[in-house]
């Protein structure tokens, strides 16, 4: 059984919403087989959510005040990892497959959705320096609510972050690491790309559109145990917008 709490905090400007908050309390029963390269979970759950403190801006989207602001939502949810280097001791350096679907019949207050998710990195080593490719995919269809769409930021390391949310995703990126002091201290340059659809929510359709975003990262290991990633951002859109953005990411590596 896991049980689990979300709270969501975010700021959507192309909603002219200044900002909100969604908690969200899932509770699941899964069966899992586990193996040294691999793990297979399929489970049924339950999940409430709770949209909180919108403040919204002027000229607010009128989707906004048709989402509901309480739900239940009964899913089935099936989860598959595989790991092709099981004896790496690191566990941000796995050479990882990982694929999340979840299905969500519907209820009262909510209408039957679908979500695919898949992600991949593999880690090249050149002694002390590294090379690193990571890809990820998001599919989210059905009644899919304006909290439950991904942030193209999130596969950009920041940019775009509050200003372009998608239902389809697809990005890739690289990132070379110098050694400067074995694993203790490295210097990075990484790029990433995404295709993502684009939401006209004046006609409720969807069109094809591309971001990048690049710069430098610094990487700390700390007392041989703690990774500290950090990632500075420029982005760039083929009309010529562009954003900047900084990311921390503090994780336990042994």
């Amino acid at each position: 059984m896991t049980v689990r709490a979300d709270l969501l905090s975010l700021q959507r400007s192309d909603l002219h919403l200044d900002s909100f908050h969604q908690a969200t309390f899932a509770t699941s029963f899964d069966a899992s087989v586990f193996r040294p390269a691999a793990m297979v979970a399929l489970g049924l759950g339950v999940e409430r959510r709770f949209l909180l403190t919108l403040v919204k801006g002027i000229g607010a989207n009128p989707l906004i005040d048709r989402t509901p602001r309480a739900q239940t939502r009964p899913y089935a949810e099936a989860i598959a990892e595989v790991v092709f280097n099981p004896g790496e001791l690191r566990t941000d350096r796995k050479h990882l497959l990982d694929f999340e679907a979840r299905a969500y019949p519907g209820s009262r207050s909510s209408e039957p959705a679908v979500w695919l998710r898949a992600s991949y990195q593999h880690r090249f080593p050149f002694g002390w320096h590294e090379l690193w490719w990571h890809a990820r995919g998001t599919l989210l269809a059905g009644g899919v609510l304006f909290p439950d769409e991904e942030s193209i930021g999130g596969h950009l390391h920041g940019p775009f972050g509050e200003s372009d949310f998608a239902r389809k995703l697809a990005s890739t990126g690289f990132e070379f690491r110098y050694s400067l002091l074995r694993d203790a201290v490295k210097v990075g340059v990484f790029y990433d790309q995404v295709v993502f659809g684009s939401i006209d929510r004046s006609i409720g359709a969807e069109s094809l559109k591309s971001a990048g975003a690049g710069g430098p990262a610094l990487h700390l290991l700390l007392a041989d145990e703690f990774q500290i990633d950090f990632y500075f951002a420029l982005g760039w859109k083929p009309d010529g917008a562009t954003d900047r953005a900084a990311s921390l990411v503090l994780r336990q590596v042994f």
